[in-house]
């Protein structure tokens, strides 16, 4: 090879790596932008206070006197904007009911609940059956801002299933006096959809778990009273 051979190799190749410092800088880029706006939703955890009275019952926020619904905080911890959120519950609702069912036949609680269709049916002798909706189980919401805008976050509802036959479960359990190591509190599932603003998708799972640390019972009145927080359970 003569030296205008060599010269134009030796161009080519300086060419060739250039380009390839080029795609490999663009990428950097491209990753640190798609980053820039990337959101990341995580649950906060909340503390509750719940009077229970047979089948009926009602959730407080700790340190507060109005009824609320059973709820966690969902916060955007990422640095961008979350849209299109779709959230999907599950638990083990039949495995509940059939614990709920044995426990009020052991107390000769006149109750029983049954699931028929989309609907828990509460039978009970000495008033009308009542009527709790099983499948309200999704949730959407438009869009959730980074904390760093919105620290606050939003609320997201339990199944109204959940929390619903949750306070009873334990409420027999300490009726009937047993152990606060038999109370297998189910926990929840919780699945999570949404796109940033590049319309890029993300999905995620979190476990939820229910634990409770106060009891206590006004026997004249047959009503229990439970402190309890919803976590996260890594």
């Amino acid at each position: 090879m003569i030296l205008s051979d060599w010269l134009t190799l030796a161009s080519s190749t300086a060419a060739m790596c250039a380009a390839i410092i080029s795609f490999f800088t663009l990428f950097e880029l491209f990753k640190q932008r798609k980053a820039s706006y990337k959101p990341d939703l995580c649950i906060l955890k909340r503390y509750f206070s719940v009077k229970v009275k047979g089948t009926s019952s009602d959730w407080y926020l700790a340190g507060s006197s109005r009824e609320q619904q059973a709820s966690i905080k969902l916060v955007n911890v990422g640095v961008g904007a979350a849209k299109n959120i779709n959230a999907n519950w599950t638990f083990n609702l039949n495995s509940l009911i059939e614990e709920i069912n044995k426990l009020a036949q052991k107390a000769h609680r006149n109750f029983y609940i049954e699931k028929k269709d989309h609907f828990l049916s509460i039978e009970a002798h000495d008033k009308s059956n009542s009527m709790i909706n099983a499948k309200m189980t999704d949730f959407q919401f438009e869009y959730l801002l980074a904390s760093a805008q919105d620290p606050q976050g939003t609320t997201l509802n339990l199944p109204p299933s959940y929390s619903y036959l949750l306070p009873i479960y334990i409420g027999l359990h300490r009726e009937l006096e047993l152990n606060f190591n038999d109370i297998k509190i189910p926990s929840l599932e919780l699945n999570l959809s949404y796109n940033d603003i590049g319309k890029n998708q993300y999905t995620s799972k979190h476990n939820v778990k229910c634990d409770f640390h106060m009891f206590s019972r006004n026997k004249d009145e047959n009503e229990h009273l439970f402190e309890l927080y919803l976590i996260e359970d890594s």
